[in-house]
């Protein structure tokens, strides 16, 4: 899977939860890397302040 297929799952796993989801917890739920886990939500954490979304995505740790 490539990142750009990554984003909009990762996004949807951490916005549709009520808790912080730690990369590890991503990681394991999608069966990737945990490197491809940061760079997805990078990613989406751009796209978003890029596009002036009142939606911002937050690390906390090893959370989102």
């Amino acid at each position: 899977m490539t990142i750009d297929e990554l984003v909009p799952i990762v996004e949807a796993v951490i916005f549709s939860g009520g808790e912080p989801t730690s990369i590890t917890q991503l990681s394991r739920a999608l069966e990737v890397e945990p490197s491809d886990v940061e760079a997805a939500a990078e990613k989406l954490k751009n796209r978003l302040d890029e596009t002036g979304s009142a939606i911002q995505l937050l690390r906390l740790d090893n959370t989102y």
